[in-house]
């Protein structure tokens, strides 16, 4: 088939070929909608709002190519579409982004295959539009193409991959349904070779990758002939990396002539990109929901004082860690992270205990993760966790990744688990219930907006006991939150304080910032001769 600028198909009935090209050419683009706005979300950065992005990609695409002056250089974005896709393709399993500089063309370079995919799967179906008489069957199934692209990401991706593998599946799916070859172009044999040649590159790089990794000879080399000058700008490794998946790049942009090839080639690149780029340490647990996927990392630490070593467990969603557990016996039952002993949680527990009034007993917790909180568990004193994410709960209560709950239990402590959204679940909870309350439910990053409306901050005091503290967990790297929890102090009547702790001297601490709101009452008082603590003003001019 032809660029967009062929115009109108003859007036023909459309057959089921042509239907399947409707569905499968609005299928690809939704897809990776989904696919490339979970990829720079939560693989590369957690920034709030950042799938307004791709969004507005994927509704300008249809604007631009439906226009009535229409996609003129069509053929030159499908030209680009192939060099770029090459290269995303190449590079993406390289891991490393350690600079803004280096993440913001990661961004572009991903945002820029999306959106040139969907200029070409959206040009196609431009020009392969029926007549007039035949266009509701034609945008019914657009629309159709549209809502399965979107529900396999979404229902069955999850259920089948265990990892995000559907965008780079997605990716090479595109390259399938890139502009037809004509007619006259077709030999008996081209079709053995579309599936032979990519076959036969994957084979032969994907051995070369395997042996690169094991042994790559080929920094050695360059080690041995680049000048010093040159290996301080750049690295032998570096040098390697680019030569051998540059090498199979141009292999792979060979076959584009042939969208079946070349489609078959993209896949192929990204096995061997995985092969070489293989991650150092791999997950001794990963699990995949409706959230996002979950992987459970071990480390080998070693005691800052005896220089034992000991092994460390540590919890991502894609790249925030969501907990961590030393498994020493000076550190096992130890909260780490941003809930250690040293910080603003463990400051607000000691506030507590000082009254001697046997507070707090009832603890409720909106967040799981690893259990952690569950390492301030004590004889007579009940922690409930509300968590919404049954893979999280799995994870916590497997002994053989993180034993915070179990070792509670051992405590003899009391730990329970609501699963659920917390708000609903909250609301079905007794009012007065609680003498501490902690929100520690993260998208990712950051905290879910929703858990920080007003709404959300008058059920949580309805649920605490005249005297009782809400804490709120805000730490993140891209919002300012604490304006936001000034503001609903000010308009509920609440006091609030902040700690920002950024000391992380200690084993296992992260540094992490805490707001607590409360009536007053004797254990914000306590907090508030705390220097570490200073009081949240609100500030008018955010909402």
């Amino acid at each position: 088939m032809g660029g967009a600028s062929e115009g109108l198909r003859a007036r023909t009935p459309p057959d089921w070929m042509d239907r399947f090209w409707w569905l499968a050419l609005a299928f690809a683009p939704s897809s990776l909608l989904l696919g490339v706005t979970t990829y720079i979300t939560t693989d590369l950065a957690a920034v709030p709002l950042l799938w307004v992005i791709p969004l507005a990609l994927y509704l300008g695409s249809f604007v631009i190519v439906f226009a009535r002056w229409g996609l003129r250089p069509h053929r030159w974005i499908v030209r680009i579409h192939a060099l770029v896709v090459v290269v995303v393709a190449a590079s993406y399993y390289l891991v490393g982004i350690s600079n803004p500089a280096e993440l913001v063309f990661v961004f572009a370079l991903h945002l820029g295959l999306f959106f040139l995919t969907a200029l070409v799967c959206h040009g196609e179906l431009a020009a392969r539009r029926p007549a007039a008489q035949y266009l509701t069957e034609f945008y019914l199934w657009m629309a159709l193409g549209g809502v399965l692209g979107g529900a396999f990401n979404a229902l069955v991706a999850p259920k089948i991959f265990p990892r995000v593998y559907e965008y780079p599946l997605m990716i090479a799916v595109a390259c399938l349904l890139r502009p037809q070859p004509a007619e006259g172009t077709r030999r008996s044999m081209t079709w053995a070779w579309d599936f032979g040649i990519p076959m036969l590159l994957l084979a032969g790089y994907g051995t070369l990758a395997h042996q690169l990794r094991e042994q790559n000879w080929l920094r050695s080399v360059f080690a041995e002939v680049l000048p010093a000058g040159w290996q301080q700008w750049i690295g032998p490794a570096t040098l390697a990396t680019a030569t051998f998946l540059g090498l199979a790049a141009i292999s792979t942009l060979c076959l584009v002539r042939r969208p079946v090839r070349f489609g078959l080639g993209v896949f192929g690149l990204l096995i061997i990109s995985m092969l070489y780029s293989g991650e150092k340490h791999r997950p001794i647990y990963a699990k995949r929901s409706f959230f996002g996927v979950l992987r459970v990392y071990r480390q080998r630490w070693y005691h800052p004082e005896t220089r034992e070593p000991y092994m460390v467990h540590q919890l991502l969603h894609g790249t925030t860690n969501h907990g961590m557990q030393g498994f020493h016996p000076d550190y096992r039952e130890e909260a780490w992270t941003y809930y250690h002993r040293t910080g603003p949680v463990g400051m607000i527990f000691q506030a507590m205990e000082s009254l001697q009034t046997g507070l707090p007993k009832e603890i409720g917790v909106v967040g799981l993760g690893t259990g952690t909180l569950a390492a301030y568990g004590q004889p007579g004193r009940r922690i409930t966790f509300f968590e919404i994410d049954p893979a999280v709960v799995q994870i916590a209560t497997n002994t053989k990744l993180f034993t915070y709950l179990g070792d509670c239990l051992r405590r003899d402590g009391s730990v329970e688990i609501v699963l659920g959204d917390a708000r609903l679940q909250l609301a079905k909870q007794p009012q007065g219930r609680f003498d501490l309350l902690l929100v520690d439910a993260f998208s990712s990053d950051s905290i879910p907006l929703h858990l920080l409306t007003r709404d959300a901050i008058q059920l949580y005091m309805d649920r605490l006991q005249p005297e009782g503290l809400l804490a709120v967990h805000i730490s993140n790297r891209h919002l300012d939150l604490e304006p936001v929890l000034a503001n609903l102090a000010h308009h509920t009547g609440l006091g609030a304080l902040v700690c920002d702790d950024d000391d992380e001297t200690a084993e296992g601490k992260y540094r992490s910032t805490w707001v607590v709101l409360a009536r007053p009452c004797p254990a914000l008082a306590v907090l508030q001769k705390n220097p570490a603590w200073q009081p949240l003003e609100p500030d008018p001019t955010k909402r």
